[in-house]
């Protein structure tokens, strides 16, 4: 699934036609760069009918049809529309995510929103091709970029585990909900807390072997078990919930997709596969190999939660050697 021409692997058949970075976006069309104001993009997403809304990483992908769940920010609680053309966005008001909107002939792609990361990789795009849904991405207006940065957190050293973020994570977990818990993943991608589960308790935390994940998810749909999944951007995360029926597999990168909603993940770029307890919501977490957050995924909070917490247990264990990423 890694594709050489790009630094940064696309995740699946469902982006390869599509420009990466801004700089692939120029040379096709117009970029108006749109500042940093992210909530006026998640208030005005909501009015999508027919948009096609992904967000992407080196290793993961989630994509739907339709429009945004209600606006969710890393202060509110966590919601998972059971609309059937609703995606939930959550994101960091804090973080200046850079906006733009992409005009490309009508032989190549179609109209986009797209947030970018700092080095100008599309992270989280929406595609509009409705009249309706098209006036809605152009009234979305050119507003100057702000000076919000994500808020630092201890231990910018990777080999370096920091001991009060590990004291804060035993003293914490258990009293937190899990809207508080998916927040860890978008102030700092994830990195403090993939440092952190190995030493917050056994009962807590423990990694599985990765190579079980496609038969799982594959399973998962033909029981016609429901899931939530999120999947990382650049301070957002984008969310579904509900059946995934359509497992295949091909070069470790694993797609599923249930009619309009689609999610995919690359093993080849995921490092560490951990099980995480949660209250009564427990997590399957997906880093990367320099520690960031690339996917999770839970049970559908509608569904039987005890059963989901048996199928997490009964994965194989990976216990992790000194050299093996924590």
């Amino acid at each position: 699934m890694a594709n050489p021409s790009h630094t940064y692997s696309p995740c699946c058949r469902l982006r390869e036609t599509l420009p990466q970075t801004r700089d692939e976006i120029l040379a096709l069309g117009d970029l108006v760069e749109l500042g940093h104001d992210f909530e006026a993009l998640a208030l005005a997403g909501t009015q999508f009918e027919d948009a096609l809304i992904t967000t992407q990483n080196a290793g993961a992908l989630i994509a739907g049809r339709g429009g945004y769940g209600a606006l969710q920010t890393t202060g509110t609680s966590l919601r998972l529309s059971q609309a059937e053309r609703r995606m939930d966005i959550r994101f960091l008001p804090t973080w200046a995510i850079n906006l733009a909107r992409a005009t490309t002939p009508a032989s190549a792609a179609p109209t986009s929103v797209m947030a970018m990361d700092d080095a100008g990789r599309v992270r989280h795009r929406i595609q509009v091709t409705s009249p309706m849904d098209l006036l809605v991405a152009q009234s979305l207006p050119r507003r100057a970029n702000c000076t919000a940065a994500p808020p630092l957190r201890e231990g910018v050293d990777h080999n370096v585990v920091p001991l009060t973020a590990i004291r804060n994570a035993r003293e914490s977990w258990d009293q937190v909900d899990v809207a508080h818990h998916l927040n860890d993943f978008l102030f700092d991608g994830g990195v403090s807390r993939s440092r952190c589960l190995a030493h917050i308790g056994p009962n807590r935390a423990w990694r599985i072997l990765p190579e079980i994940v496609p038969s799982f998810l594959d399973f998962l749909g033909r029981r016609r078990i429901g899931i939530a999944r999120f999947v990382l951007g650049h301070g957002l995360m984008q969310s579904d919930v509900g059946i995934l029926s359509d497992v295949r597999e091909s070069d470790r990168v694993v797609v599923a997709r249930e009619k309009q909603k689609s999610f995919a993940l690359d093993l080849k770029e995921v490092a560490s596969v951990w099980v995480t307890v949660c209250r009564q919501q427990w997590h399957l977490e997906f880093y990367d190999p320099q520690r960031a957050g690339v996917a999770v995924i839970c049970a559908d909070p509608t569904g039987n939660l005890a059963t989901w917490r048996d199928l997490l247990c009964s994965l194989p264990r990976q216990t992790p050697s000194p050299a093996q990423h924590p």
